[in-house]
């Protein structure tokens, strides 16, 4: 079986931990050498928008490993807004498959 980026069975993700903070959705954790860490997303960065979408939705926060919508299928794009102090970025990340972002299981 192919396992490649465009297999719609391999789900990804970009390397990230987020927790629900008050009405904020922080990071918590990085993944070394992850899609996130590359862009320079760091421990206590707040997450604003996931491709376009506020992420004070009440629907947003996607379980314990993160954000509905930061995951997906592995290869495909998502576009993030996140904060650091007062200083607002923008980032397309392309989703991981989750293999290696974790090799070890």
């Amino acid at each position: 079986m192919d396992r490649g980026p465009r297999d719609p069975n391999v789900r990804g993700g970009v390397g990230v931990r987020l927790e629900k903070r008050g009405s904020e959705i922080m990071v918590v954790g990085v993944i070394p050498n992850s899609p996130c860490q590359r862009a320079g997303v760091q421990v206590g960065d707040v997450i604003m928008r996931v491709d376009g979408r506020m992420t004070t939705s009440a629907d947003i926060l996607g379980g314990s490993a993160g954000v509905r919508g930061i995951t997906g299928r592995a290869g495909t794009a998502v576009t993030i807004v996140w904060r650091r102090g007062l200083v607002e970025r923008t980032t397309r990340l392309v989703r991981v498959d989750w293999a290696v972002l974790f090799p070890d299981g």
